[in-house]
């Protein structure tokens, strides 16, 4: 098994260092696993069965670098000081470990242990693959059938009650079946459908951080339709739904993001996909809905404001069926104060051509038109400052869109009219 080429200088100098030590030292996890898929993974995993401090204080002293050390787990981070092309900026280093689960749901109480103890903690029998590097030769250790599930397509557990102690794994187990188009081995999946019921002893920032992990996949509604079909998003929280038309809207959305051509406009506006992904989620709830989801799931501020925008969608798309002017166009949107994000979910949900051209062409530049003139500039002219200092600025900036008015002079010539016509009316 051929190590990547890019790789194989920065791990000589790992091995040297674990040679110096006398210790035995394992690759493990992913990157194992993509390396037989003939896939690149730089998340370098490093297990070896004590001394783990010793192994990165030795590659610290020899190559330089930075590294946190996390005491209570037995692992340590080192922060590379120059990566080379293709190299990883950090590489986590561990103790080899078992785990007891003293309940369902509940985090593991970690103790030193062999590296067989260690890859039997880990999530499925493809995760659970070691490359030994140190000492030469390399030597791979599967000891539950990884490699063979591997070529057979298959997601499995290592042992019964591993959903249950640890009910994450139900997110994970699809998430990696679609990412690889493998499918979930039977005896898993009754294992996983009866775990089911664990979802909700979970903290919420645990089940966000499984969405945060599937919205980053290339493709995250096929995780998500297979939660649906599953009923794992009813455990998660039961206002969560999926289907075809979201499931459309998330191709078409980042259809849009990716494909943007620099003169649609879109590609200036800084737009995180996520946050997309969480706005047409929230286009299936009311706002309670959005209220429970946000707080179930320990979201973020923004990731909440994208939910809760997205429970406007069809409230907009409603508003825009009867504007054509383009200050129709603003008025109708910009009532919902959207963000960037959720202007996207709208376009993705919007059902045709004319509307979506309607939303694209506000998010990219009819939201950015202003007057000329400014509240200065009026004061200046003789308004004073009143109730129709406000509705002057906006009837400025409706017919700056509208086309009406072009430059400054058109607008200095409009605001004396209505001066004039106020003053007219006075008399």
């Amino acid at each position: 098994m051929p190590l990547p080429d890019s790789l194989e200088p920065l791990l000589d100098r790992i091995t040297e260092a674990a040679e110096v030590l006398n210790l035995p030292l394992y690759v493990v996890g992913g990157f194992v696993r993509d390396l037989m898929l003939g896939k690149v993974n730089l998340d370098l995993d490093m297990v070896v069965e004590n001394r783990v401090f010793d192994l990165v204080a030795e590659l610290v002293s020899s190559y330089g670098g930075e590294v946190q050390y996390h005491q209570k787990f037995g692992t340590a981070t080192w922060f590379l000081p120059a990566p080379e092309s293709g190299w990883p900026l950090t590489i986590d280093f561990a103790t080899a470990r078992t785990e007891v689960y003293p309940e369902p749901a509940i985090l593991p109480v970690v103790t030193p242990s062999t590296i067989e103890r260690d890859l039997f903690r880990r999530d499925f029998t493809i995760n659970a693959l070691a490359l030994r590097i140190s000492p030469p030769p390399l030597h791979l250790l599967d000891l539950y059938h990884g490699d063979s599930d591997l070529r057979h397509g298959l997601i499995r557990v290592l042992h019964d009650r591993s959903f249950i102690d640890d009910p994450t794994r139900i997110f994970r187990a699809v998430r990696y079946e679609q990412r690889f188009n493998f499918q979930i081995e039977s005896h898993t999946l009754n294992l996983l459908l009866s775990a089911l019921i664990f979802i909700p002893r979970l903290t919420g920032e645990r089940i966000r951080h499984e969405f945060d992990m599937i919205f980053a996949e290339a493709a995250p509604e096929r995780a998500l339709r297979r939660f649906d079909g599953l009923n794992i998003l009813t455990h998660a929280n039961s206002a969560l739904a999926f289907d075809e038309t979201l499931a459309s809207a998330f191709e078409s959305s980042r259809i849009l993001l990716d494909r943007a051509s620099p003169e649609s406009g879109w590609r200036s506006l800084t737009i995180e996909k996520p946050l997309v992904y969480w706005a047409l989620l929230g286009s299936r709830l009311d706002a309670k809905q959005a209220v429970s989801v946000s707080k179930s799931l320990a979201l973020s501020r923004p990731q909440t404001e994208a939910l809760e925008q997205g429970t406007r969608t069809q409230r907009c798309l409603a508003a825009l069926a009867g504007a054509e002017y383009p200050s129709q166009v603003d008025a109708a949107i910009s009532q919902f104060t959207p963000t960037s994000a959720a202007l996207v979910a709208y376009w993705a949900l919007a059902t045709d051509d004319h509307t979506r051209h309607k939303i694209a062409t506000y998010a990219t530049t009819w939201r950015y038109v202003q007057p000329a003139l400014n509240g200065d500039d009026l004061k200046r002219m003789g308004l004073p400052p009143g109730k129709l200092f406000g509705t002057l600025l906006r009837q400025l900036r409706s017919a700056r869109l509208d086309g009406k008015l072009t430059t400054e002079d058109d607008e200095r010539a409009f605001v004396r009219r209505v001066l004039e016509n106020a003053a007219d009316q006075d008399a």
